[in-house]
């Protein structure tokens, strides 16, 4: 994969390597590499007449507890993981949503690991309450995407994205992402 990043120095792929295996061999993520988790696992959704899928980095699933890992390249920029999240909050949303909707559990845990600060995963956990709540806000903000309210609804009959507009910007979709599949 990093081969195949011709904007990165040796350095940076050396350095983006390192915090990688940094957290392969951490500890405190034993039980996400354990036997039974998943990587780039498939998620599916509905919200509404949406179909919403995208792929977890890593997925722990037991009768107990659902936990979402996604790992992030991207760079801080001076910023601090929590404040850098902002921008995946909808995408841990969606994926939460749609796990949690599938069981019986309680809550779905979430960590987000921004790999230059691997040390400092950006966790939450969603309850069913807040399950609710994300509903209830993607529903609108899935149902202004398809409209012919936003660019993004109107570009092939609101099929794809046009990768222009806020709510484009927003879910991260561009030209050439298949229908309202965001991540």
């Amino acid at each position: 994969f990093l081969k195949k990043q011709p904007d990165l120095s040796p350095a940076q792929r050396k350095e983006m390597l390192e915090a990688a295996m940094g957290v392969l061999e951490d500890k405190e993520f034993a039980t996400v590499f354990a036997p039974g988790g998943r990587s780039e696992a498939p998620v599916i959704g509905r919200i509404g007449d949406n179909t919403i899928s995208g792929r977890v980095d890593r997925l722990v699933i037991t009768t107990t507890e659902i936990l979402i890992v996604d790992y992030k390249t991207s760079s801080l920029a001076g910023s601090s993981a929590g404040e850098k999240m902002a921008g995946y909050e909808l995408q841990r949303d969606l994926y939460a949503l749609a796990l949690g909707s599938a069981g019986d559990l309680e809550s779905v845990d979430t960590a987000w690991v921004f790999l230059e600060d691997a040390s400092n995963p950006v966790e939450k956990t969603l309850t069913r309450d807040d399950l609710k709540v994300v509903k209830t806000e993607l529903t609108t903000i899935v149902g202004e995407i398809t409209s012919a309210g936003t660019s993004a609804g109107q570009a092939n009959g609101g099929r794809e994205p046009c990768g222009k507009c806020w709510a484009c910007e927003r879910m991260g979709a561009g030209p050439g992402t298949v229908r309202t599949t965001l991540f």
